[in-house]
């Protein structure tokens, strides 16, 4: 199963951020598996948390990617101010009526 990123861990990577010239805005945190005073102890230091279940390697690289894409995009999403959410929702909606109407058009079009 491996073995889990403790607090110590945590409390040396924010030490480290600390030290830098200029502190991040944004700090993610990527991780095979935490234990929980490690992921409560991230998340109390600002730290995004993202667990990956299990170690990266090439094998695994598309779902590696795919697990962390979702993370950002749920964040990015999240923090995007609320006209472009709406515009992003609306984009959606037309999307699939674009999408509708295409299969309309195909099932027209073989009659």
């Amino acid at each position: 199963m491996g073995q889990k990123i403790d607090r110590s861990t945590i409390d040396e990577e924010f030490g480290r951020t600390q030290h830098l010239i200029q502190i991040p805005h944004l700090k993610i945190f990527v991780a095979k598996r935490l234990t929980d005073p490690a992921r409560q102890t991230a998340l109390a230091d600002g730290f995004i948390v993202i667990e990956l279940g299990e170690k990266a390697s090439t094998n695994n690289a598309r779902e590696i990617y795919e697990i962390i894409y979702k993370h950002l995009r749920e964040l990015f999403i999240g923090i995007a101010p609320p006209e472009l959410q709406k515009f992003a929702k609306e984009t959606r909606e037309i999307s699939e009526r674009l999408k509708t109407l295409a299969e309309e058009i195909e099932r027209i079009s073989s009659l």
